[in-house]
């Protein structure tokens, strides 16, 4: 549920993923959920999400995503799909500054908007669409690939799996060559249960490195500095300060190693082959329908999903849900394995902690 709140002080309101100043006086669309959180006097108000009986011939038609930057790509076959049947409707996002460059790479996207928005522009659309109530705010949909729920909303077709992959603006990673031997890895999630173990990558880095690969941890400096065990060995980091430049990197890659985070997604979104080690998430939620990809579902014995952030229910000191085989790593880059079309499983009470110990 959506509300609006109109500050009778200046407040500066910090967010997990960013901030935005609430000016005086001005009336504000925000999450209710949020309003509450920050005491703001949320007056709440209730609006029907945009579905597939609409007409959106010279609409204007907002999404809205406070933040969650791959959530914003899930969006993109489906933005393709509402610009094609209408080409004059206008497709704005709403979302948190830091992830409006995602959502200009997504073709089909006019407009971009700060959340919370102002009213004033709130009110300049005809049609809405909250992507929260897609997912979270739908039990059913929570194991179902979100391609798919997405589809469902928007039209009563059926939509080809091909579809279920995203889609970014093919300019920003055209015409840069794959170097040979060069993998990226990105252990890090924003979510602490889905990052990778952080022992276990430093291993895998190590026998990379002397089996005459060049990998390069993609992040960012605080990502990397709570990654202790990586300082023990020497590595390549690469910082960006644009997902356009994290974009061109990847598109380099000749692998790309990665956890359930933005990075996969783009990996794919761009054609780099990617080795996807998934949880808690199932990944037939995510990736299953990817094509140039590995899957390793670890299938834990929970599914924290996203809500227990940054703990282990099972008390670990940190989530066990991503442990994976290294061994397996190294066969696939070293193309002695078959190509994995379907998710592989990984038989986790066999993995060494590498050094973390289960109480």
């Amino acid at each position: 549920m959506l509300s609006t709140i109109i500050p009778i002080d200046n407040y500066e309101c910090d967010y997990k993923l960013g901030s935005k100043n609430l000016n005086k006086g001005v009336e504000y669309v925000i999450n209710t959920n949020w309003a509450k959180t920050l005491n703001l006097n949320p007056t709440p108000f209730e609006i029907p999400n945009y579905n597939s009986s609409i007409d959106l011939t010279n609409k204007k038609l907002l999404i809205i995503r406070a933040m969650g930057a791959g959530d914003l790509l899930f969006l993109s076959p489906s933005i393709k799909y509402i610009k094609e049947k209408y080409p004059t409707c206008q497709i704005g996002i709403a979302c948190i500054k830091e992830q409006h460059g995602i959502a200009n790479m997504i073709p089909g996207v006019d407009e971009t908007l700060d959340y919370p928005m102002e009213k004033n522009k709130f009110d300049e659309y005809d049609h809405y669409l909250q992507v929260a109530e897609v997912i979270e705010g739908n039990p059913e949909n929570k194991d179902k690939n979100i391609y798919s729920a997405y589809f469902e909303i928007v039209t009563t077709e059926n939509i080809d799996s091909n579809n279920f992959r995203p889609i970014i603006k093919t300019d920003l990673f055209n015409g840069f060559e794959t170097k040979r031997n060069v993998i990226g890895i990105h252990p890090f999630a924003n979510d602490p249960i889905r990052s990778l173990n952080s022992n276990i990558i430093f291993e895998l880095y190590k026998q990379l490195k002397r089996k005459g690969f060049w990998p390069i941890i993609i992040g960012t400096e605080n990502e990397f500095n709570r990654y202790h065990q990586l300082k023990k060995c020497k590595w390549s980091f690469k910082e960006f300060p644009t997902y356009k430049d994290t974009v061109k990197l990847i598109s380099q890659c000749e692998f790309v190693i990665s956890s359930d985070s933005l990075i996969t997604h783009l990996a794919q979104a761009i054609g780099t082959e990617t080795i996807c080690i998934y949880g808690p998430f199932p990944s037939k939620s995510r990736v299953s329908e990817y094509k140039n990809i590995h899957i390793i579902d670890s299938n834990p014995e929970c599914r924290c999903y996203m809500h227990q952030l940054g703990h282990c229910r099972r008390g670990l000191p940190e989530p066990v849900c991503l442990r994976f085989d290294i061994g397996s790593i190294i066969d696939i880059v070293e193309r002695n394995n078959i190509f994995i079309a379907e998710p592989t499983t990984v038989s986790t009470p066999e993995i060494e902690f590498y050094g973390m110990t289960n109480e």
